[in-house]
Order: C-alpha cells, then sequence, then structure tokens
C-alpha cells in the first residue's frame, strides 16, 4: 500500500481518535503506519489491528490465535471495533503524559511521551515515528473534516453522549439567554 493509499484509508478512523482522544491525526497515522508497515502486515490484514495492541480482558477485541497466538497480539472483526480498543488503550493511565503532551502546538512533545510510554518497545521508536510523520506532513492536515453527527454519535460512549448532550443543552440556553437580552 503507497502512503497515498494508507492515508485515505486510515484517516477517517485517525480522525474519530482525535474526536475522543484529542490525539493529532498525523501521530495516529504515522504510529498506525510505523507498527504495520504502511498497512502490510498480516495483523493489520487479517485482525483490523493497526496499533500492534496485545489481548487483554479488558480488549474489545478477541485474541488473535491463527496468525499470532505466541503474541497474544488482540484481533477486532472491524476498524471501528479497533478504534474503541485503540482509545480505551490510550486512556489508560500510562499515557497521561502522552495525553498532556497532545496540547503542546506540534507533535514532537508527543512523540517524545510516546516513546517514554509502555506503548513503545522499540529504543528507536521515537527516531522512526519523527520520520514517518516528517514523511507525511504536507499530505496530512490536522484540520478534521466534518463528521456525520449521527456516525460521530455511533462511536461514542454513553458518558460521552451524556456529556455532550449537556453541553448542547447549554449553548442553547446560553443563546436563549443573549436572545433576550
Amino acid at each position: 500500500m503507497t502512503q497515498d493509499e494508507f492515508i485515505k484509508k486510515y484517516k477517517p478512523y485517525a480522525e474519530k481518535v482525535h474526536q475522543r482522544v484529542g490525539q493529532p491525526v498525523r501521530l495516529t497515522l504515522s504510529q498506525w503506519a510505523l507498527e504495520t508497515g504502511w498497512g502490510e502486515s498480516e495483523l493489520a490484514k487479517r485482525s483490523n489491528n493497526l496499533g500492534g495492541i496485545k489481548y487483554s480482558t479488558y480488549s474489545t477485541g478477541t485474541k488473535e490465535t491463527r496468525f499470532y497466538k505466541e503474541m497474544g497480539y488482540a484481533r477486532y472483526s472491524s476498524l471501528n471495533q479497533f478504534i474503541d480498543d485503540y482509545v480505551r488503550v490510550m486512556n489508560l493511565r500510562y499515557y497521561d503524559n502522552v495525553r498532556k503532551a497532545y496540547d503542546t502546538p506540534g507533535i514532537e512533545d508527543d512523540i517524545t511521551e510516546l516513546h517514554k510510554s509502555p506503548y513503545a518497545e522499540d529504543t528507536k521508536y521515537d527516531l522512526k515515528l519523527r520520520k514517518i510523520a516528517d514523511s507525511i506532513k504536507d499530505k496530512v492536515s490536522e484540520v478534521i473534516s466534518p463528521a456525520d453527527p449521527e456516525e460521530q454519535a455511533k462511536n461514542m460512549s454513553k458518558d460521552e453522549l451524556i456529556k455532550y448532550a449537556a453541553i448542547g443543552l447549554a449553548a442553547v440556553t446560553l443563546i436563549n439567554l443573549v436572545q433576550k437580552g
């Protein structure tokens, strides 16, 4: 798969990750490209696992046994199921500093913190990730394309839906107060 094909296929999913956890799209795509060899790994093709996520009892997927039995990777029935588990993993306390880095400009701090986290098993993970991120910088905008609200809602947890409903209600109330004078 070429870089352009990879970006076209997986950018909508990286945008979902951004909407749910705040991770920059370019960082997500770079990480998935590194983990899957630009979508060519058997784990990506057969298990919808773009992140090299290992199976745990908390995973939304099942344990991959046909091809990666000894490694214990998670297998997902769809990319949306993978996204749910990826977001779950990135919300673990081990990644608190990674999520804090999302608030800094660019993705340099994000890469540094991701490299320090348990996610990065390779000692050169940050260098490899930076190289990929730099190679797609001009191809990936951090501007998120507008999502279909119904589709977005399907990808949110019950707590997220309640939170956004409360924000929406507060916004409507504020608009009404401003209009009244």
